[in-house]
Parts: structure tokens; C-alpha cells; sequence
């Protein structure tokens, strides 16, 4: 088990065994990150004022089950990380590439849908997007070595994917693919909210395996509901020195 601070010393905590708990690992490295990489920052844009951690614990344990973590200013900030019990779901991992879709679609993310269901609908359609212009550019570059032509054709694919999910006046990043897609549902889960009016912040936690190796990423999603429907208004891949929009 880690030691960790309820509430964190880089946000007033003091050294003090009331203010400690102990955690498995990786309960203990995702709370330093939210409070260190999330949080701290968000306290000092002036977005948060307040924090508090509530270790929750089943039956006798001295170990908590799940920590609450509730912050309040000009958003309201709410997370809750589940350390093991009936709660607990290990997060999967893609081990290989999956078999890639022959046509890309998208599927529009209709009316009213939650921002759950909304980013699931996105990660679903970024994956086949990611699936499919990976498969297409690796074929292409077999059979005619130093044609880019499709590129073309990947890109119209991207610029729709965009057009259905985010801002009219999104600024990208441009369109990039790998073997193993960034967001999939199987991968990338809600670790925390934070909601002012009409403006939701989402951060997520997205896990790659490759050639054996874990690889844990985060994300920044700013959304914002339009005539009933969630756009994406930046993304941005977070990490120990800041962030940066990715999308």
C-alpha cells in the first residue's frame, strides 16, 4: 500500500497522521495526478476554491474502498476512485490492432444523449476513424510505395468526424493515426467532472498496452451543450507539464 495525503500539501495539508491514508498503488499514483495535474492548476486559473477528500470504507477495512473528491468555485469539481471492492473494474487495455472497419461511417451522436454516452459515441467513431485510415495508409504503402493520395481521402474522413462531434469553429490540430487508436471505449474511462452552467470539464484516463509495455494516458474534454446536444470545444492530452490540444 502508498501513503497518500487526504488533502494534499500543495493545496494547504499538513504532515499529520489524521490527514494520511493508505492506498493501493494505483488508487495512490491516479489521486497524486488529479490533485497535482488537475486540480492545482484548476485552483490556480481561479476555477476552484475549495477541496475535500472523503475516504469512504466497507466493513472493518483499513483501507478505503473508493475516495470522494469534491472541489467548489467558480465549477463544481467531483471525482470518485474506486480502490477495490464490488465497484471496482479493471480497466482494459488494447493489446493488438483491431480488425479495421472497410468503409469509415459515422455514426451522428443524437439529441439528449448523456456526456457518458456522448463520449462513448466518440471514442467508438475516433477508433473506427483511427482503424480504418491506419489500415488504408499501410495497404496503400505496400502495394504503391510513395503514393499519398489517400491522404486526401483520410483527412475528408477526419474533417467529418470533427464536424459531427465538435464546435463549428473547432481549431485542430490535424489529423494523426497510429496502430493502436487513442480513445476507444474499451480503453478510456471518466475519472472526473467538473460543471459551470451549460460547460462541462471531463477528464479521462486511457490505457494502451504495446509490445508489452502499460501505457497510461489523460484527457482533457471541454464541452459545451448546444440545442440539446454536447460539442467538444478543445481536447487536450494532459500530463506532468501541462496540457496540450491534441484533436
Amino acid at each position: 500500500m502508498s501513503m497518500n495525503y487526504a488533502m494534499p500539501l500543495e493545496l494547504g495539508g499538513v504532515e499529520a497522521a489524521l490527514n494520511q491514508m493508505y492506498l493501493p498503488p494505483e488508487a495512490a499514483e491516479l489521486k497524486q495526478f488529479l490533485d497535482l495535474h488537475i486540480i492545482l492548476p484548476l485552483c490556480q486559473e481561479g476555477l476552484l476554491d475549495s477541496y475535500s477528500a472523503d475516504p469512504q470504507y466497507l466493513g472493518d477495512s483499513q483501507i478505503p474502498q473508493a475516495v470522494a473528491i469534491q472541489c467548489g468555485g467558480k465549477w463544481d469539481f467531483k471525482a470518485k476512485l474506486v480502490c477495490w471492492g464490488p465497484e471496482f473494474v479493471p480497466q482494459e487495455g488494447l493489446l493488438e490492432v483491431r480488425e479495421a472497419p472497410q468503409v469509415f461511417q459515422i455514426r451522428p451522436p443524437a439529441p439528449q444523449l448523456s456526456v457518458e454516452k456522448f463520449l462513448e459515441s466518440f471514442w467508438l467513431d475516433y477508433a473506427d476513424w483511427n482503424d480504418w485510415a491506419y489500415a488504408l495508409s499501410e495497404r496503400i504503402e505496400a502495394e504503391n510505395p510513395g503514393q499519398y493520395e489517400h491522404y486526401n481521402e483520410i483527412d475528408a474522413a477526419y474533417a467529418g468526424l470533427l464536424q459531427a462531434y465538435c464546435v463549428a469553429d473547432f481549431n485542430s490540430s490535424g489529423a494523426s493515426f497510429d496502430s493502436i487508436s487513442k480513445h476507444h471505449p474499451r480503453t478510456e474511462s471518466i475519472i472526473a467532472q467538473a460543471q459551470s452552467g451549460d460547460a462541462r470539464l471531463i477528464y479521462t484516463r486511457s490505457l494502451s498496452i504495446v509490445e508489452g509495455t502499460r501505457l497510461t494516458s489523460f484527457y482533457e474534454y471541454q464541452l459545451q451543450q448546444q440545442a440539446g446536444v454536447w460539442r467538444i470545444v478543445q481536447l487536450n492530452y494532459v500530463n506532468d507539464e501541462g496540457k496540450w490540444g491534441i484533436l
